[in-house]
């Protein structure tokens, strides 16, 4: 009975202490940069790049521009570029549904998108935002 409360008291230390998941930006520690591309009527506020538990994630906030309309369905479309120039992945996000922007508070979204773990040091990790149909809007961009 008392190595069960050892046992259960050395994992609850481990869990509060935070050894259980490590996020790190690739952004920050690695040659990789990331690129916003704004819609018309969404913004990326914030967009990066991570590894947490050895799976590699984009994450973005998204925010309407104005305070006039409703809620938006969107998507995000990523590509990673190689320094070459080469697109290396594409990935799509599910769709989004962007809150109305109200004066005084902070109504955005979030969101993840899986990505390989293989990303070639220099790459460029491109974020296009828009609210069109299923459409590659990242063909329609300049990827420089």
């Amino acid at each position: 009975m008392k190595n069960a409360l050892n046992i259960v008291g050395l994992m609850v230390l481990l869990i509060v202490s935070g050894c259980s998941s490590v996020c790190t930006s690739l952004s920050k520690q690695e040659p990789v940069s990331v690129e916003k591309r704004d819609s018309e009527k969404i913004e990326i506020l914030w967009a990066d790049v991570y590894r947490e538990n050895g799976q590699t994630w984009g994450c973005a906030t998204l925010q309407q521009k104005s305070t006039t309309s409703g809620t938006i369905k969107s998507h995000i479309d990523l590509q990673i570029v190689a320094p070459d120039g080469s697109v290396q992945y594409t990935a799509v996000s599910k769709e989004l549904y962007i809150p109305p922007k109200r004066t005084g508070k902070l109504d955005s979204k979030k969101v993840r998108v899986k990505l390989p773990n293989d990303i070639p040091e220099g790459s460029k990790i491109i974020m296009a935002i828009h609210s069109d149909k299923r459409k590659d809007c990242l063909k329609s961009s300049k990827t420089s």
